[in-house]
């Protein structure tokens, strides 16, 4: 079992999962045993003998729904057919060849747009590290005139009406719009211009001083070690992405909310990319769920 804890995992061929949920699923597990749940429901007696068992849960439950099915699959003396439908479950919780497997057991996940938790990862959280400090690193703006840009965005967004000449006195003092590409991919890993800066920086701090001499320090090593990327996780496929089709605003323009939603197939892998926006926190709530989920079952096909 202890190497079986042992980093580094191989992204794409090895098997694990988050260590916690793991945990958390196995207490589960013993909690349902110790309480003769599985005995007064599927033994031989039971209330539905015969039947299989569906592991349900939001969010983190979710997670740790998946996994107790994964385990209940493999050590349930009552029944072999365990499925799982999962809502909104954690970005950060199988490894790749893990999360393939769920999609070919049957599984299903439910995710209600660009829902943070599902997105959430610490892999994703340290390339959006990366992203934002390489771009910061690029910004020709001052700390102020960034503030004053942000300023504009949300009186842009919240307040178009009353506040559109404010919006536009605070983009001007912010120098202007920003030019930044919708189109340009989503960088996977620490940025190269971080890293060739913090292998000069190393490599300066490793110089022995009066010695006119540096450690021989090979590229590879050096930036391995000072930038770590944690293993990739994914939440369990396939996904069952629900997206909105229309918007309306209320209050004003102050609260947005999505009248239309259609649902669509997708695969974990482009629910990566983590969004920075206060629906991403809205969007997990179980009554935007129920919205969601009602409008996408009402349209035709």
């Amino acid at each position: 079992e202890s190497e079986a804890r042992q980093a580094p995992f191989d992204d794409q061929k090895d098997l694990f999962a988050h260590s916690v949920i793991v945990s958390c699923a196995k207490d589960a597990e013993q909690v349902l045993i110790e309480n003769g749940v599985f005995e007064a429901a599927l033994g031989p007696n039971g209330a539905a003998r015969g039947w299989g068992i569906v592991c349900v849960g939001h969010s983190l439950g979710a997670g740790v729904a998946c996994l107790l099915a994964l385990i209940l699959r493999g050590g349930c003396t009552y029944t072999r057919d365990v499925s799982h439908i999962g809502f909104e479950p954690p970005g950060g919780l199988l490894s790749k060849r893990l999360s393939d497997k769920t999609g070919k057991l049957g599984f299903i996940s439910a995710v209600c747009a660009n829902d943070w938790i599902s997105r959430l990862s610490i892999r994703g959280v340290q390339e959006l590290r990366e992203q934002t400090l390489d771009e910061l690193e690029q910004c020709d703006r001052s700390k102020v005139q960034l503030v004053a840009l942000m300023c504009s965005c949300v009186l842009r967004r919240h307040l178009p009406r009353c506040c559109g000449l404010a919006a536009r006195i605070f983009e001007k003092l912010g120098g202007g719009p920003l030019h930044v590409s919708n189109d340009a991919p989503v960088r996977r890993g620490p940025s190269s211009l971080r890293m060739k800066n913090r292998f000069e920086e190393l490599t300066r701090f490793m110089q022995a001083p009066g010695a006119g001499e540096k450690i021989d320090l090979h590229r590879q090593d050096s930036t391995e070690s000072v930038i770590r990327l944690f293993a990739e996780l994914w939440p369990p496929s396939p996904c069952l992405y629900f997206r909105p089709q229309a918007h309306e605003f209320w209050f004003f323009g102050c609260y947005e909310v999505a009248t239309n939603w259609m649902a669509e197939w997708v695969k974990p892998e482009d629910l990566h990319e983590i969004i920075i926006s206060p629906r991403s926190v809205e969007l997990h709530f179980p009554n935007i769920l129920k919205r969601a989920y009602t409008s996408a079952a009402r349209q035709p096909g």
